[in-house]
């Protein structure tokens, strides 16, 4: 078993607005305290703001769980909270029902795998796998059973005897993960274990990952920035900023229904396009729908890359192109809307060879069924505002 819950856990650390302003005192610039008074309060705000802010998490047991956000979200945070290395200001942290919150990380029965491996250099991969459990005073046949097995699902039996040295990063990483995988535990961590690895190297593990937590079926939890890497591992994905839960969902729901604008922005690459445009320009761009019962000074749309195309009728929205982006199997183009509102960047995905040149002027148009809207006054996510005439359909 083991099934985790976060009950309102807030983290929220002591002094930190008076470090950040003894910081910004050295060398005498006392002007870098407070250059305005509008900075000062931007400081404040920044100071008093939780790390993690009234989490509330049920993970299944078993359940692969994904915490991603941007760097100072919350998600290594949570995760230090549950391997009992952090303690919440407020609230509680439980397993299978039993609070855990004031109990040593030692007697949490959790694994924790750490982005910088933590191998022992001058130990083989069996010493490093095995080092925990003789610790625990484990019987060394048990000892052998277990690290013979993990380095058997791991790829790791020809390298038993080899030194950290003589491996690669994945290699490494595989070692980290097979020392966590002998003890057995309740449930593993996983703090960013990719980050020092190369793009390719980063992908095979990524694999080998998921396909070693379907066989073991242990609860994980799992911190990454990388929003590729949440989508492609997680059963669920949570997305945090700033100390927030934003949303908690399977990746293609997260996907297809962003809870607000945060979410809508930081799954999908490239990101979804968030547009502040008029009620005619809105008709223009989808076609044969309209706003329907909102007022498009109220909303702001989302349409992703993929979602808007380039038309050769008179119907959409003028593009002007300022660059193209070539992936081999797709591209995508970047612009501004010509005479438009909304004066940020456009994207679109290019469905056909034929590429627009640099300074080319094209039209957009918009599925009219993937159109998202979020309230301007909220980034909150708006439900079924957008019409759609049958002929469009």
């Amino acid at each position: 078993m083991g099934a985790v819950s976060f009950k309102d856990v807030t983290l929220r650390y002591a002094g930190t607005g008076r470090r950040r302003r003894r910081r910004a005192a050295r060398g005498g610039a006392e002007v870098a305290i407070a250059a305005t008074e509008s900075a000062g309060a931007q400081s404040a705000s920044a100071a008093e703001r939780p790390a993690l802010a009234g989490l509330n998490l049920e993970i299944a047991d078993g359940e692969f769980l994904v915490l991603v956000g941007p760097s100072g979200s919350g998600k290594s945070t949570a995760l230090r909270i549950l391997a009992g290395l952090e303690q919440p200001t407020s609230g509680a942290v439980l397993i299978d029902g039993d609070d855990i919150t004031g109990v040593d990380p030692a007697e949490r029965d959790v694994a924790m795998v750490f982005q910088t491996y933590a191998l022992y250099p001058h130990k083989t991969v069996e010493q490093n796998m095995s080092f925990a459990l003789q610790l625990a005073k484990v019987p060394r046949e048990e000892i052998s059973r277990r690290v013979r097995r993990a380095a058997e699902q791991l790829g790791l039996t020809e390298l038993l005897d080899r030194r950290p040295r003589q491996l690669s990063g994945g290699q490494r990483q595989r070692v980290a993960m097979g020392r966590a995988i002998v003890r057995e535990p309740t449930v593993f961590l996983m703090d960013e274990p990719l980050s020092n690895l190369d793009a390719r190297l980063r992908v095979q593990t990524r694999a080998q990952i998921a396909e070693l937590q379907n066989r073991l079926g242990t609860t994980t939890v799992y911190v990454t920035h990388d929003q590729s890497e949440a989508m492609t591992l997680g059963d669920r994905v949570a997305v945090l900023d700033e100390g927030v839960l934003h949303q908690v969902a399977p990746p293609r729901e997260l996907y297809d229904r962003p809870a607000d604008i945060f979410v809508a922005e930081f799954i999908g690459s490239p990101a979804m396009n968030l547009l502040t445009i008029t009620d005619d320009e809105f008709d223009g761009l989808v076609r044969g729908g309209s706003s329907g019962d909102v007022r498009a000074d109220d909303v702001v749309f989302g349409v992703r890359p993929e979602h808007l195309a380039i038309t050769a009728d008179d119907a959409g929205l003028l593009l002007h192109i300022d660059h193209v982006e070539e992936f081999g199997a797709e591209a995508y183009a970047h612009g501004h809307l010509v005479d438009s509102a909304h004066t940020e960047r456009v994207i679109t995905r290019l469905r056909t060879d034929a590429r627009p040149a640099l300074g080319d002027t094209v039209r957009v148009v918009a599925d009219p069924e993937r159109v998202h809207t979020f309230d301007r006054a909220t980034g909150q996510r708006m439900e079924a505002n957008v019409a759609v005439s049958a002929s469009a359909v």
